[in-house]
């Protein structure tokens, strides 16, 4: 009796898998035209990962394997790519809105709620409001105030370091960016511990 059950139940794990395999006919096909580890797309199946390892195993994998690949992250296949270009494409393109839940909310513990991570009508919202902002003639503008802040910066990290304290880089990274905001949005900032001016 158990070994008929366990035969059902082997039965029904590679009948799931070779439907598996089926629905994942066309991205197994593109893996033959990009890097990827050949035992993951043969078995179907991945490591998995948790948000804390998740963006540092992708890095990882990126530099060892070049800009795009194809790659299992549990039972699911996607592509993972650095280029610009590639993302530039995913990003600005209507029919690429919607993302697989199981994998995006991976990527929404990791990187928070955010373009990269929302879909449907949400992404299109928030993509929308975006736009003008990301305008090549609006960015023009604030050149000019992201060098000047950058310098400062610099200079600050500079006297840091020649007065001996050990401040972690985080927190001048940090302020830097609220006093960068604060420029941009016209916010009289009250609390300015360190001048980027």
């Amino acid at each position: 009796m158990s070994l008929v059950l366990i035969y059902s139940v082997i039965g029904l794990l590679v009948i799931l898998w070779i439907g598996k395999r089926w629905q994942d006919r066309k991205a197994i096909g593109l893996a033959k035209h990009f890097a990827s580890n050949k035992w993951q797309i043969l078995l179907g199946f991945g490591p998995l990962l948790g948000p804390k390892v998740m963006l540092k195993t992708f890095i990882e994998i990126a530099h060892n394997n070049g800009k795009n690949m194809m790659l299992y992250m549990g039972p699911y296949i996607f592509l993972l790519t650095s280029d610009p270009a590639v993302i530039k494409d995913v990003t600005a393109s209507k029919q690429c809105i919607d993302k697989p839940a199981p994998v995006y909310d991976g990527f929404s513990n990791a990187l928070s709620r955010g373009l990269i991570t929302l879909q449907g009508d949400h992404w299109s919202r928030d993509r929308k409001i975006m736009n003008p902002a990301f305008k090549v003639k609006n960015i023009l503008t604030f050149i000019p105030i992201f060098n000047r802040k950058a310098n400062a910066l610099i200079e600050c990290i500079d006297e840091d370091i020649e007065s001996g304290r050990k401040t972690l880089l985080l927190h001048f990274l940090r302020e830097m960016t609220l006093n960068i905001s604060s420029v941009l949005w016209n916010i009289s900032a009250s609390y300015q511990p360190i001048s980027f001016i």
